[in-house]
């Protein structure tokens, strides 16, 4: 972990931080799904039930397909998709929902219930996770080339067992400044739970003297149990040279409980 700020320095330049904690995807304006999220906690061998309103919003009749899928984060924090059944994570077996198959005439919906269990023979029970995506294909020819294109919309389901410990750190931290005067803040994450951990990240900037230059909020965020995670973001009002402190608070959905930390640097003449 000493090297952390090596591994991800590539990341720095990129500065691309997406994260999907729910995948509501506007696919073409033509389908709509509601809700984006579902998290359930319930104890082993407890079952849950859902339901998802899909809306066709295009002025055509839609042949839609609804599959499962497994999924986690990547390096981005992008969302990477597999066959249900592949991660350790998956809820093939546990989860069931219908239709698979219906016909939306425009400005239609149609209600997906679906139900969810926890294995009743967990010995330490962990989060499962899934999506179910909605998906619409049809053909599509360019000089004389024909092919398809598929359309995805989903609903992320999350079920979590009812009692579990969140264990969550800041491993490191610093303020990168470039040559050219640039400041970005750099977080390394850390969580040892069982299920995921979602929070916000509120930070404040500190000037020579005590004087506050800027502050803002990170939108909501989301670590996969037992992962490493860099968190970047820009610092864009630090223009001066001197010493600063970056003032970080972490809050967590669902409690009370913060998390709060202070990184100085200093902006060279």
């Amino acid at each position: 972990m000493e090297n952390w700020r090596v591994k991800y320095s590539a990341l720095i330049s990129l500065m691309v931080v997406i994260f999907l904690l729910g995948c509501s995807l506007a696919v073409q304006g033509s389908i709509r799904v509601e809700p984006s999220r579902f998290i359930f906690n319930i104890n082993p061998g407890e079952r849950d039930t859902g339901a998802i309103t899909v809306k066709n919003n295009s002025d055509r009749e839609l042949f839609l397909t609804a599959n499962f899928y497994d999924w986690l984060l990547d390096e981005r924090n992008e969302m990477v998709f597999w066959d249900s059944g592949t991660l350790e994570a998956t809820l093939a077996g546990l989860i069931r929902f219908n239709p698979r198959q219906f016909t939306l005439s425009p400005g239609e919906s149609q209600i997906v219930r679906f139900t969810v269990e926890m294995p009743p023979d967990d010995e330490e029970p962990f989060e499962r996770r899934g999506i179910i995506f909605f998906e619409h294909e049809e053909p599509f020819e360019e000089e004389g080339i024909g092919a398809s294109i598929k359309t995805m919309i989903g609903t992320t389901i999350y079920v979590m067992p009812r009692e579990y410990r969140l264990s969550f750190h800041i491993i490191d931290g610093m303020v990168h400044v470039t040559a050219d005067q640039v400041c970005l803040a750099a977080l390394l994450l850390g969580s040892d739970a069982l299920v995921h951990t979602r929070f916000t990240i509120h930070y404040r900037v500190v000037a020579p003297g005590g004087r506050l230059i800027e502050e803002g909020q990170q939108r909501e965020m989301v670590i996969l149990p037992e992962e490493i995670r860099p968190v970047f973001f820009p610092l864009e009002q630090v223009q001066e040279p001197g010493d600063y402190r970056l003032m970080i608070e972490i809050n967590f959905a669902g409690t009370d409980y913060k998390m709060t930390d202070i990184l100085p640097f200093t902006v060279l003449e």
